[in-house]
């Protein structure tokens, strides 16, 4: 692949990880009305986890 190519596939992984968080967050907070303190941590928890996969077994972001 290109390098341009990969940058770019790279990026669109990262913000559509993100839209996924801030739509779980919008249907909390404005459909459903509650406010959650836990999703901040349960996504870091999932950072951590995805992280430590990736350094220590070579896993890519993609298989998370």
């Amino acid at each position: 692949m290109w390098p341009v190519a990969r940058i770019l596939d790279y990026l669109l992984h990262y913000i559509g990880l993100y839209v996924i968080v801030a739509i779980g967050l919008v249907l909390l907070t404005g459909v459903g009305g509650m406010t959650s303190f836990s999703q901040a941590a349960f996504v870091g928890l999932g950072a951590y986890a995805t992280a430590f996969l990736a350094t220590r077994y070579g896993s890519c972001h993609g298989s998370a």
